[in-house]
């Protein structure tokens, strides 16, 4: 669901700062996800994270930039960027959130790193010259922006030529929401009443942290594949990969139908047969998509 109307820039750095609010209050949250020691977060959000984290990882491995500059924008408490220094990068980090830097930074003090590369800054005015990243990873933030192609044309300012960005970004139509009526019947009619017959749009609403985690005013974006081609013809970068992630965990009426544990092996069974099929080759059902495109020169 896509943000809609005409919105100001005051409007717009009113989310902004709700956002980075908001993340700012979940740092001890999106560092204990990643973490699957001692049974951290195993549920079956803590599991997709972990995974989504292992896509990006195994795509910048795929990106030929040994050695290279990475910039991580959302780079939340850390965790990637301390992935990707242990592949041998050379990592900067920054964020919207304080919270989050500040957690970044002793994280980056912890391992030996110099906690100045992460800096406070939002995905629309990021602070570096042009040309300086061999790679920028961008995960899960393009869905709290309003206008994805200005983020990821300020992106392509800072990538090197032949630099690639790896971004990742949710499906409204993932095969969990498809399956559960709730999805396609009351948020659908909810969706269509608001916009539609109340005629209500981002101009004239205001989001609060519980919004923003709850998607309230329908202001975090969920994408069709659709949007997500569109997206990346307007970039003005060459695709080089895009790989479907993710099935489940499976509701009726927002209700789980397995267990955790059962989900996660009902999620591999799914990746497992479109990996190994040609079935739509997962573009139209995953629970989001992690893409990788490239700066060619100009």
């Amino acid at each position: 669901m896509t943000p809609q109307g005409n919105v100001n820039e005051d409007q717009q750095s009113m989310h902004r700062e709700t956002v980075a609010q908001y993340f700012s209050t979940r740092t001890k949250y999106w560092k204990d996800i990643y973490n699957d020691v001692d049974g951290a977060c195993s549920d079956f959000m803590g599991f997709h994270m972990r995974r989504r984290r292992a896509a990006v990882l195994r795509c910048l491995s795929e990106c030929n930039a040994q050695g290279g500059r990475v910039l991580d924008v959302g780079c939340g408490s850390g965790v990637l960027l301390v992935n990707m220094a242990e592949m041998g990068h050379q990592v900067y980090g920054v964020d919207i959130a304080p919270g989050m830097v500040e957690e970044a930074r002793n994280s980056f003090e912890k391992h030996g790193l110099d906690p100045d590369n992460v800096q406070l800054g939002g995905i629309e005015k990021l602070p570096y010259e042009d040309n300086s990243f061999d790679v920028v990873t961008c995960v899960g933030v393009l869905e709290y922006v309003f206008k994805e192609e200005e983020a990821l044309s300020e992106i392509k300012r800072i990538l090197k030529k032949n630099g690639q960005i790896i971004f990742t970004l949710p499906n409204i139509f993932k095969l969990k929401n498809v399956l559960d009526p709730y999805y396609w019947l009351v948020l659908s009619s909810r969706h269509f009443f608001r916009h539609k017959i109340l005629k209500k749009t981002v101009a004239n609403t205001s989001d609060d942290i519980n919004q923003i985690s709850t998607n309230a005013n329908y202001t975090n974006t969920r994408y069709s594949y659709r949007q997500v081609e569109k997206i990346i013809a307007a970039s003005g970068l060459v695709p080089v990969s895009l790989v479907g992630l993710g099935y489940g965990a499976f509701t009726i009426c927002r209700r789980k139908i397995f267990s955790d544990k059962f989900s996660i092996k009902v999620c591999d069974y799914f990746e497992n047969f479109i990996e190994r099929s040609s079935f739509l080759r997962g573009r139209y059902f995953p629970n989001r998509w992690v893409i990788c495109l490239k700066k060619m020169e100009e």
